[in-house]
């Protein structure tokens, strides 16, 4: 089995990352519509090299690997609890492999601190779509077109107009419950709320406990769940 991992962006392939990022995403356009120039930006493509290059420049960005080559491309923003996802993409070619599943996955490991991610995605973006809600968890929250721009993006009205008048939408994942392994219990879903240390765990015919000291006083989280939530 393919090993995917995903690691810290080198300067010296900045470029070629940026390059990347424009055929994977010109690839999910000309697979929708054809080359058609309302959805291309100023330089013919869908995502301008300023607007990745922005986008790297105030987050975290990560190369995907596959068994040790390079397929596709991760950005994301942390902000405390709030992470903004705001690239993610897999070369063409190594489609339909998992990759970017297992890549996704890999940044939740990354950040477990992260209770609420954040993606936008072009409406017709049918393969996203289908990834962020099927595969991911996410929920679609909120629809931005001309009529309801993002109102954290100045550039967002004049980009709409522009380039997608038909609209993105907005997803949302929030984590209620993580995998960890609880020495003496295996592994346990728990709810992410519930601190990593000093804590006393115990197991009732109710599920897993873990209590802990607080400010005013004690406190007890349930950790199980049947159906925890994606």
């Amino acid at each position: 089995m393919a090993e995917i991992t995903i690691v810290p962006l080198t300067s010296d392939d900045r470029s070629q990352f940026v390059l990347d990022n424009q055929e994977a995403f010109n690839y999910g356009a000309l697979e929708e519509f054809g080359r058609r120039d309302d959805y291309f930006e100023g330089d013919g493509e869908i995502i301008s090299r300023e607007t990745i290059e922005r986008s790297m420049d105030r987050g975290e960005a990560y190369r995907i690997m596959r068994d040790g080559q390079p397929v596709g491309g991760v950005v994301i923003q942390i902000n405390g609890k709030r992470g903004d996802l705001d690239l993610l993409f897999v070369s063409p070619r190594a489609h339909s492999k998992g990759i970017g599943y297992a890549a996704w996955r890999a940044v939740e490991r990354l950040h477990p601190e992260v209770t609420l991610w954040e993606t936008v995605t072009p409406y017709f973006e049918k393969r996203n779509i289908h990834f962020y809600v099927n595969r991911c968890g996410f929920h679609i929250v909120e629809f931005f077109n001309a009529h309801h721009p993002n109102p954290n993006d100045p550039d967002a009205e004049q980009q709409m107009d522009e380039q997608f008048a038909d609209g993105m939408f907005r997803f949302e994942k929030r984590i209620l419950y993580e995998l960890r392994h609880i020495e003496g219990f295996g592994d346990v879903m728990i709810h992410a709320a519930c601190p990593r240390r000093r804590v006393r765990w115990r197991k009732t015919e109710a599920g897993i406990f873990c209590s802990f000291a607080k400010t005013g006083g004690a406190g007890i989280r349930r950790t199980d769940s049947p159906s925890p939530p994606a």
